[in-house]
């Protein structure tokens, strides 16, 4: 199986203007007979559901973000940290 555990930190200042988000995602394999050939975030929470039912969704507008570069090292470490920041 794969486990993904995500963290969200709101700045200081979250009430005011220049606040910021941190999500931090760490994936973990599991399994250790899985190996990742591809890996991306998708613009929202429900792209899964929306692919599979091949239905008509505003967010499958938006381009997901590819994580080709984070494969590599998921395969070797079998666990990988990935940190984004919004302001």
């Amino acid at each position: 199986g794969v486990r993904l555990t995500r963290r969200f930190e709101f700045s200081d200042s979250s009430l005011t203007a220049d606040a910021t988000l941190r999500v931090t995602d760490t994936i973990e394999l599991i399994d250790h007979r899985l190996v990742v050939r591809r890996m991306y975030f998708s613009s929202d929470l429900q792209s899964a559901y929306v692919a599979a039912a091949n239905v008509y969704h505003d967010d499958i507008l938006c381009p997901a973000t590819d994580l080709a570069g984070y494969v590599d090292e998921l395969n070797r470490t079998r666990c990988v940290t990935i940190t984004r920041e919004f302001s």
